[in-house]
This record gives C-alpha cells, sequence and structure tokens, in this order.
C-alpha cells in the first residue's frame, strides 16, 4: 500500500522531488505523482543512482529501495 511507501519516500525523496526544487523536478508527494513515475522510480531504484551521491544524503538502506521495488512491482497499490 501507498500508506507504507509514503513515509519511505518522504525520507528520501521528497527533499528533492517536492515539485518547487529545480532539483528533482517532478514531485514524488502524493499516489498520482509516484504512480505517474513509477517506472522512472523503479528504473532509478535499480540502478541505484536515486538518491544521488551528491544529494547529501546516505545511502538508502536496502530495506526502504526494496519496499518501494515490491510495491511497484505488485501494480503500486493505493
Amino acid at each position: 500500500r501507498f500508506a507504507d511507501v509514503q513515509p519511505i519516500l518522504r525520507a528520501w525523496c521528497v527533499g528533492c522531488h517536492d515539485g518547487a526544487s529545480a532539483d528533482g523536478p517532478w514531485p514524488l508527494i502524493t499516489y498520482e505523482h509516484v504512480s505517474s513515475w513509477a517506472d522512472v522510480v523503479r528504473t532509478e531504484l535499480v540502478g541505484c543512482t536515486m538518491p544521488p551521491t551528491d544529494a547529501g544524503l546516505p545511502p538508502m538502506p536496502d530495506a526502504d529501495r526494496l519496499a518501494i521495488l515490491q510495491w511497484i512491482r505488485c501494480g503500486y497499490p493505493p
């Protein structure tokens, strides 16, 4: 469910992907935002390119990365 991955997205993605930052041009705040970008999110997570190393964050824990990927794989249930 989105409620399960939303806190992960807030912690790791929304700092840049808030819709206002030029660093993250597309927002990842609501279910509609994330589900419409699910293919891109999957690609970035599988490639370990998000969050980028220059974002000032430590690497995303595997458990968080896998939780989002599993949610996408299961059809991103609301």
